[in-house]
């Protein structure tokens, strides 16, 4: 597991849509990069405003992506580029 440090984030994205609201399956190559994910885990220096577990919207050209082998497609970004945490 990746353990960010300072003011960093590791978030986990969300599965793009598969299909869209006709019907109509998507091929992985026209799928747009989603903009949503679970933060897996935080730096010390990270504001107490973000905890893990949290669903945050992130800039869209925020951050690195990395892929973990057990997570899958990851985003290793500064709590800068987080632009909402969504609440239900």
């Amino acid at each position: 597991m990746i353990r960010p440090v300072g003011e960093m984030l590791l978030v986990k994205w969300d599965e793009p849509k598969q299909e869209s609201q006709g019907g109509i399956f998507i091929v992985s190559a026209a799928r747009e990069r989603t903009q949503l994910g679970h933060v897996l885990s935080k730096g010390k220096k990270v504001s107490d405003m973000l905890s893990v577990g949290d669903y945050v919207l992130v800039e869209e050209w925020g951050g690195d992506e990395v892929e973990i082998e057990d997570e899958g497609f990851c985003v290793l970004l500064r709590e800068c580029d987080i632009v909402a945490k969504i609440v239900e």
